[in-house]
């Protein structure tokens, strides 16, 4: 077996392990405030990126963090009108609940905050969208790896 062949073996099996651990926490009674970093704690480790925003629904339908791990490493407090920007990302997925890809290459109907390659999945109630997950890829992502990226991120937070 080579050196790549039994790199990718291993990452392979440590992304598995990462899906594990956050079935296993969607499925043990945690509370939010817990729950929350947890997840998007392994979900950043298993996709190596290096930022992410849980974004839930609060009273009156306004949209909220719940909680996010590396955003000041992405320049995003720094951009204008990234809040403006990033709304409007957002707003899609509320509205259709469907999983997506801004930026880095991806979707340029709508700009992003920074350079980062956005995806964002939505966190289901039934049907109702009552929270996004939104993970802030590097830029120079793969294009190929990309839609494995949307699917796995899509799958985890089918748990959340």
């Amino acid at each position: 077996m080579s050196t790549s062949t039994a790199e990718l073996n291993r990452a392979r099996e440590r992304v598995l392990a990462l899906a594990r651990q956050i079935e296993d926490l969607s499925h043990a009674e945690t509370d939010e405030a817990t729950y929350f970093p947890e997840f998007l704690k392994r979900l950043l480790s298993a996709v190596g990126a290096p930022a992410g925003v849980i974004w839930l629904k609060g009273p009156g339908g306004s949209v909220n963090p719940k909680c996010e791990q590396g955003l000041a490493l992405t320049g995003y407090k720094e951009a204008p009108q990234a809040d403006q920007l990033n709304a409007g990302l957002l707003t899609e997925v509320f509205q259709n609940g469907q999983s997506t890809m801004y930026g880095g290459g991806e979707r340029t109907d709508k700009p992003t905050p920074t350079n980062h390659l956005y995806v964002l999945s939505p966190i289901l109630n039934g049907k109702d969208c009552v929270g996004v997950v939104e993970i802030f890829q590097r830029p120079d992502t793969d294009p190929r790896a990309r839609p494995g990226y949307l699917q796995f991120i899509a799958q985890m937070c089918g748990y959340a």
